[in-house]
């Protein structure tokens, strides 16, 4: 029982690798367990919430195996995150004003084969960023054969060719 206590408790100096490694197994399988819990978007990191919860939640497990914190404080603490990531998804899905808050919104940076600039310079996304994107997802380099561009919540740039 004793070395049960000390897995849970132990902090900074007082671990050793006889520590360090049941700390790991458990930090490992619970954060398994709290990221199927997330949801599928958190692996993705679809938008700033998301990248967030990562670091977040990356630290606090960090701290957990390497004596930051004491495991048991540092696995609650990784959940209430994943609880607070989850409550925050769930009403902004409900809310479109919470929605652009927390997820951001979309920009159309090319209509109909025409740059956009104001919203390509309020996001900096340069013409020549716009037309990689192009060459890549589109798989041309004629401006005149897209219907749209847009900058979707997540960063990436996705196309739409004229029919």
């Amino acid at each position: 029982m004793d070395s049960l206590e000390k897995i849970f408790s132990a902090q900074g100096s007082d671990l050793g690798p006889l520590l360090v490694v049941p700390r790991t197994v458990i930090v490992f399988l619970v954060a398994v367990v709290y990221v199927r819990w997330a949801k599928k978007r958190f692996i993705a990191q679809a938008s700033a919430i998301d990248l967030v919860l990562a670091v977040i939640f990356g630290s606090l497990l960090s701290r957990a195996i390497n004596g930051g914190a004491t495991l048991a404080s540092s696995l609650v603490s990784g959940l209430t995150v994943v609880v607070l990531h989850r409550i925050i998804l769930h009403y902004s899905a409900r809310s479109p004003r919470l929605f652009d808050i927390v997820k951001g919104h979309r920009e159309t940076i090319v209509r109909d084969g025409t740059f956009q600039r104001p919203q390509m310079r309020k996001h900096d996304v340069s013409e020549e960023d716009v037309l990689q994107e192009l060459r890549l997802r589109a798989l041309t380099d004629d401006l005149g054969a897209v219907r749209e561009a847009v900058l979707e919540r997540s960063g990436q740039i996705s196309i739409v060719k004229q029919r």
